[in-house]
């Protein structure tokens, strides 16, 4: 009987023990422990993901691909191309650029993220006085019915090997009120700044239709609420509305249940360096939108949550959209005056931003980043130059993250002292930290007990200098990341 119960006391350990992984908490004295906690493994992809309009280009791909980003997002399958007229049957053949892109990914095995939206002038609400519709507008409720239709044909269609679509996300930027973009632009917003809840109770309907419409066609797909820009927590113009307030409305319809990833968007911008004279941690930057909650990364990730935990949801998140940017909309040239063209230290600022941002949200239990975008030319987020097809100092820097992070597991903070942020991943055989600063102040010096410190390496690869001492290495930190690799 001993035996037995020894038997059966290892066996549920070892149950216990295939459902969880290592997540950091502080103790009072400020020492890292690592408690187990339930893994998220349920369809897991890599959290290293891009968006991209050009992958039906090879040289695009290739980049892909030595980036190191496994997952694409692109938007958009576009509803109003494949059935422009009521009732009228799906024409595929209008998306003949989309198939061959998704074709091209399947090839090279990176996984699409496929956005739906752009709706046809028959099944959107008209907001102009004129009567006119726009595709980036909200599907009225007698139209959720055929666009649940579509959806799933879709589903059916793109689920296929050829394509190999399991990513879904409903709309871009739900949360913004069409009148406020250009005339049929591509967001597939659903806000509606007359209503309390900005549109969204009318958001939650649709999708309490479409997710079991593509659960229906394909049982292991993954549907993303609509990436919220959520631009700040709590508007306080009263000709804005309440756009912080969509995504509860979604949830105030019973949609709680009909979505299984939320994610969110977060697009600092540059102030330039030159005129401010240091470097400027855009992710937590003094008197903007979400400084008090923590910075766009970790306060909107805590708004959302605290969201949810009031309807007794806790949902993944995802990181869908995120980049620095530097305006080059002629309209934005006398307020942004160094970013035509940007000042020289914008490069290694976006390159910055990108690691320290992608480390932070993996602190915060975000677990899929995509970056905005590969090649788009939209306020110089791109990762390689549209133009001359050369990757910038953000490629380089991202390409470093995903070969340095790419098979580990995030294990929680290093205490390094006042002023350092130290993130902690295992590779199994050894620990990988990212270090920096917390500010662009000040470089503070580290130091690493003797036998510890394997190599070290800049943001971009390259040796990093380890002044070796009688108790161990010192190693000078600054503002811009570098990664230790412990044995």
């Amino acid at each position: 009987m001993k035996h037995l119960l020894l038997l059966l006391m290892l066996l549920a350990t070892s149950v216990a023990s295939a459902g969880l992984s290592a997540q950091p908490s502080r103790a009072a004295t400020g020492t890292t422990l690592f408690l187990p906690a339930v893994a998220h493994r349920t369809g897991a992809v890599s959290p290293y993901g891009v968006h991209s309009f050009a992958l039906g280009n090879d040289t695009f791909v290739n980049l892909t691909t030595e980036l190191g980003a496994r997952v694409v997002r692109h938007g958009f399958l576009r509803w109003r191309l494949v059935q422009p007229s009521e009732g009228a049957p799906y024409n595929w053949a209008a998306v003949a650029d989309l198939d061959l892109m998704l074709r091209k990914m399947r090839q090279a095995g990176i996984a699409p993220m496929l956005i739906i939206g752009d709706s046809p002038s028959w099944a959107t609400i008209p907001r102009y006085s004129d009567g006119r519709s726009t595709a980036c507008a909200a599907i009225p409720d007698d139209r959720h019915a055929a666009f649940a239709a579509f959806v799933r044909a879709a589903v059916e269609r793109y689920k296929q090997p050829e394509f190999g679509v399991s990513i879904w996300e409903i709309g871009n930027e739900v949360d913004v009120d069409p009148t406020l973009v250009v005339l049929d632009s591509g967001f597939g917003c659903w806000g509606d700044i007359r209503d309390p809840y900005y549109g969204g109770e009318r958001y939650g309907r649709m999708l309490k239709l479409v997710y079991p419409a593509i659960k229906a066609s394909d049982p292991d797909a993954q549907v993303l609420f609509g990436g919220l820009l959520l631009h700040r927590p709590a508007t306080t113009d009263p000709n804005r509305g309440k756009p912080e307030r969509f995504f509860e409305g979604a949830l105030r319809a019973g949609a709680g249940n009909f979505f299984d990833i939320l994610p969110y968007h977060a697009y600092p911008v540059y102030l330039g360096q030159q005129r401010l004279g240091r470097e400027l941690d855009y992710d937590i930057t003094p008197n903007t939108n979400w400084y008090a909650l923590g910075g766009n990364v970790r306060g909107k990730a805590a708004f959302l949550r605290e969201v949810m935990a009031r309807y007794k949801l806790d949902k993944r998140l995802w990181l869908n959209e995120i980049s620095l940017i530097c305006y080059n909309d002629k309209a934005q040239e006398a307020a942004y005056p160094w970013c035509f063209p940007p000042d020289v230290y914008f490069a290694s600022a976006q390159a910055n931003h990108l690691v320290r941002s992608f480390v932070r949200a993996m602190d915060a239990g975000v677990e899929h980043l995509t970056w905005y975008s590969l090649e788009d030319t939209w306020s110089y987020s791109w990762l390689v130059d549209p133009t001359t097809l050369q990757p910038t100092p953000t490629y380089s820097a991202y390409q470093q993250l995903s070969t340095r992070l790419g098979n580990t597991n995030y294990l929680g903070r290093i205490n390094y002292g006042a002023g350092i942020e130290a993130y902690n991943f295992s590779t199994g055989s050894e620990r990988v930290q990212v270090v920096f600063t917390s500010d662009g102040d000040t470089s503070r010096t580290i130091s690493v007990p003797a036998g510890q410190l394997a190599a070290a390496y800049t943001r971009d690869g390259a040796p990093y200098p380890v002044t070796p001492t009688m108790g161990g290495d010192q190693l000078v930190v600054s503002f811009t990341p570098i990664y230790l690799v412990m044995r």
